[in-house]
């Protein structure tokens, strides 16, 4: 019959005199420690995919405002929308919006860029 790892822990370590097993008391902290910091961050996890992207694609800005993605690059590329772009190759630029500037104007609300204002 083979031996699990508790029962091969409990054979090779004589009991202490009051009949207990030394390290048992500190394997199970162990592994209610392990278990509460697992739980943390499942819960961390959770939270962080409930917040939303600070920044959207040029898909999602255009869905959010009702226009063609081709719309949202001739604005961002005169300048009437912010943008970062986060990469550039030859023929093909990668573009992110801020998410509060865009939902702001979606839902009419004011904004003003250097140069340029938006009526509400």
């Amino acid at each position: 019959m083979p031996l699990n790892r508790l029962n091969a822990f409990e054979e090779t370590v004589p009991p202490k005199l009051d009949g207990t097993v030394p390290g048992a008391e500190s394997m199970d902290s162990l592994i209610q420690l392990l278990s509460t910091a697992i739980a943390m961050r499942l819960r961390t996890a959770a939270a962080q995919d409930d917040d939303p992207a600070p920044m959207l694609t040029v898909a999602q800005a255009a869905h959010l405002l009702g226009i063609s993605r081709m719309t949202v690059i001739r604005k961002a590329d005169a300048g009437e929308l912010p943008c970062v772009v986060v990469s550039c190759g030859k023929q093909k630029k990668m573009r992110r919006f801020p998410r509060k500037f865009i939902e702001d104007l979606a839902l009419g609300k004011a904004h003003e860029l250097p140069g340029r204002a938006y009526p509400p």
